[in-house]
């Protein structure tokens, strides 16, 4: 699949205001919150010296303290396909209003299933894609929240995929867009 094409079903078509990318690089980083470039290159770091996918293993939170906040980790079940939050960040559970950690997401967003974001999940799971986004929020979050920045990769489990993401919110209050 080229980085700029998506395949999905009409039912999860895409908002028109929002950039979007599938690449099994990511290179291109130009317009992305330094927050989605520094975990972005976490990953391609930990993915160079793993020669591809990393394990789990291979990422260590105190390497990346300061983003923490608005990181999730998600456990995959692949048939069927659903989500479980391993991990959410305190920077989103306070946007989401709720600590969905051991949830499933469908559950925790019952408009998720059939959505884009469970497509985009899916094919990061299944292709071992990079997958950015940046647009309007597309699940419940803090009314002042206008923009929404997301970077989601791939990560090795022990016996199924696991997704790994960072958030980046862009309300009215903040001084300074997607920064």
């Amino acid at each position: 699949m080229d980085s700029d094409e998506y395949s999905g079903s009409s039912e999860g078509c895409l908002p028109p205001d929002i950039e979007y990318t599938f690449s099994g690089e990511a290179s291109d980083k130009t317009g992305w919150a330094p927050k989605i470039i520094q975990f972005l290159t976490y990953w391609q770091s930990k993915a160079k010296e793993a020669a591809g996918i990393p394990p789990r293993e291979a990422i260590d939170p105190l390497d990346i303290m300061p983003l923490m906040r608005e990181v999730w980790m998600a456990d995959i079940n692949l048939s069927p396909f659903r989500m479980r939050y391993r991990l959410v960040g305190t920077g989103i559970t306070y946007q989401i209003g709720k600590d969905p950690t051991g949830q499933w997401i469908d559950e925790v967003f019952p408009t998720y299933a059939k959505s884009f974001i469970e497509a985009e999940a899916r094919l990061v799971a299944e292709e071992d894609a990079v997958s950015l986004y940046k647009g309007p929020p597309l699940m419940t979050v803090s009314q002042d929240v206008y923009r929404v920045q997301r970077v989601t990769v791939p990560l090795r489990g022990k016996s199924a995929p696991i997704l790994m993401g960072l958030n980046h919110y862009t309300s009215a209050l903040d001084s300074e867009p997607d920064s």
